[in-house]
């Protein structure tokens, strides 16, 4: 995906998400499923830290100019962010609203694919969904400011 990517995990766990986002994304897939996925310029992600026997020790989130990240077994084997990074992890007591979510994260589970065939489909999102337009300064349609 180019110029706009971002990426939603729903955790099956009430509205936890893990989320990545950046401005090229590529996925790399190999029978099927994916083994690798590459964010050029502006990555961000917000990922719940999860022990092994399923206790979150909380929030994730990292920026770096580059991200790249190998799955194995649906589950993040390795993760290399370049040149630099910033990253801070949040117990969930202490979110703050908002802190969960990264900026323009919409969750619209109707529209995600399920099979390939998906990708075919016609989709109309409904109204309540739908993005708010910037209010025109102007009447004249050919100008927008």
């Amino acid at each position: 995906v180019k110029d706009y990517a971002m990426a939603i995990q729903d955790r099956g766990q009430g509205s936890q998400y893990n989320q990545l986002s950046g401005r090229d994304m590529t996925a790399f897939f190999r029978d099927g499923e994916i083994y690798n996925v590459l964010v050029e310029g502006n990555a961000e992600s917000l990922y719940y830290l999860v022990e092994e026997d399923s206790t979150i020790i909380g929030l994730n989130k990292t920026e770096s100019p580059y991200l790249s990240m190998d799955i194995e077994n649906e589950k993040i084997k390795r993760l290399k962010l370049w040149p630099a990074t910033t990253a801070v992890t949040t117990p969930l007591p202490q979110l703050l609203p908002g802190q969960d979510r990264l900026e323009r994260f919409v969750w619209l589970d109707y529209l995600r694919p399920i099979s390939p065939s998906d990708i075919f489909r016609s989709n109309i999102k409904k109204s309540e969904d739908a993005e708010e337009q910037p209010q025109r300064r102007f009447e004249r349609e050919d100008i927008t400011l």
